[in-house]
């Protein structure tokens, strides 16, 4: 089997890795993983609202948007649209700026 003349075409809307400073001693988790539709993302400190960016595994965006935690502060709830299923990343960014890795999986 040979493969000859593969092509890669730049696309505008996947992920990069500029501008993010990933903060490696705290940790989040989302629950329930894997999830159908909704997930709760616990926050490793208290935030007023997160931006939340999920994307693929093949980098493409699946979601950016600011979202409002909920009254504890420390979790936000996010809704995934029903036809996604699969592994995708996600970044937290909190409101001091710090951000948070984790990873999502959709039945």
């Amino acid at each position: 089997m040979r493969i000859n003349n593969v092509a890669f075409k730049a696309n505008n809307s996947v992920l990069s890795v500029d501008d993010f400073t990933i903060a490696s001693d705290e940790t989040i988790s989302n629950y329930p993983n894997p999830f159908r539709g909704q997930t709760t993302i616990t926050l490793a400190q208290e935030s007023d609202k997160v931006t939340l960016l999920v994307y693929d595994i093949l980098g493409r965006a699946i979601f950016n948007g600011d979202l409002e935690t909920n009254s504890n502060r420390k979790e936000v709830v996010f809704n995934l649209q029903s036809d996604k299923k699969g592994m995708f990343k996600y970044i937290v960014v909190d409101s001091a700026g710090l951000a948070y890795k984790g990873t999502l999986v959709a039945e």
